[in-house]
């Protein structure tokens, strides 16, 4: 009796399996052209599953490349940041954690306001003050931008992997890049 149960659930399996097949041989509209979105572009396949039943899916024939100045500015930033601190061999942790207490990643930050002279004494990613940017673009014969982000961060991981650490003592402590 077992064996007659068994050959009659198999014969319901496959009359399903054929059924299915049917169906969607029958009911799917096959797909053509060239699909692009803003990933890359595609063409319409048909695959076929190992049970048989046929399925159509988007095939990837060109992605498309994303370039860094399409990236909104604070994954720019935080690359810059992450390959910077690569580079000159830091911590890349701290190193990116300096700058967001620094600046918050804002590359037009102001900082240090002097309410005697009115003016604010720090400026950028890294908050460089005026005179320590001269001083150690003299040192290190850097010719960076006072106002330009990249140049900040290559000049302060420059002084910070030679030991200057301390130029940033209040992030440099909240970091724990200071002990």
């Amino acid at each position: 009796m077992k064996p007659i149960i068994i050959l009659g659930f198999v014969l319901i399996i496959v009359l399903l399996v054929i059924l299915i097949q049917d169906v969607s041989a029958q009911g799917f509209t096959e797909k053509e052209g060239l699909v692009e979105n803003e990933r890359g572009w595609f063409v319409w396949k048909k695959f076929t599953l190992h049970s048989g039943i046929p399925y159509w899916a988007l095939e990837i024939i060109q992605p498309k490349i994303v370039q860094a100045s399409e990236l909104p500015l604070q994954d720019r930033i935080l690359n810059f940041l992450d390959y910077t601190a690569e580079k000159y061999g830091l911590n890349k942790k701290r190193f990116i954690a300096l700058a967001k207490c620094e600046s918050n990643f804002i590359p037009t930050a102001k900082g240090d306001w002097r309410s005697e002279t009115g003016e604010y004494l720090a400026n950028g990613l890294f908050q460089w003050h005026r005179r320590s940017w001269d001083k150690y673009s003299k040192v290190y014969s850097f010719k960076g931008n006072y106002e330009n982000w990249q140049d900040q961060a290559i000049l302060a991981a420059t002084v910070i992997r030679d030991g200057g650490i301390k130029n940033w003592w209040n992030c440099g402590k909240y970091t724990g890049a200071i002990k």
